[in-house]
Formats: structure tokens, sequence, C-alpha cells
């Protein structure tokens, strides 16, 4: 499945708020965006992202991923 493209949502105070362009101000890379048909698939997705950050050197605890609930 291809990578959503990011959509403009409604931020705090009635401003548009987007993900482009984001960066941590402490470090890390950009947010990675992604689309699953089913819970179940977002889950076994957000567990893959963690084992590849964790494969690529970085903590347990300095990774943060969201899905929904």
């Amino acid at each position: 499945m291809p990578a959503p493209t990011p959509q403009r949502r409604t931020g705090r105070h009635g401003r548009h708020d987007t993900l482009i362009g984001y960066s941590s101000a402490q470090h890390g890379f950009e947010p990675r965006v992604r689309a699953a048909e089913m819970e179940e698939a977002e889950l076994d997705d957000r567990a893959e992202q963690v084992g590849e950050l964790a494969d690529g050197g970085a903590a347990y605890k300095e990774i943060g991923t969201c899905a929904r609930s």
C-alpha cells in the first residue's frame, strides 16, 4: 500500500497543521506516516518500525510511535 499524502489538519486555535517538514528539535528523523486497512496490520507495522529503529541502534526508550485506539 503506498504511503498516503500528508493531510492538512486543523490544529489548535483553528490553524492548519501539517507534518511536512517536521523534525524533532532534539534529534531523530521526520515522522513517517503510513496507512493500514485493519488495526492488526497497523500494529504489525508499528512493531516492524520499532524493530528497524532498534536494529539501527536506537534505544527502545528513545523510540516513539502511535496507532489508532
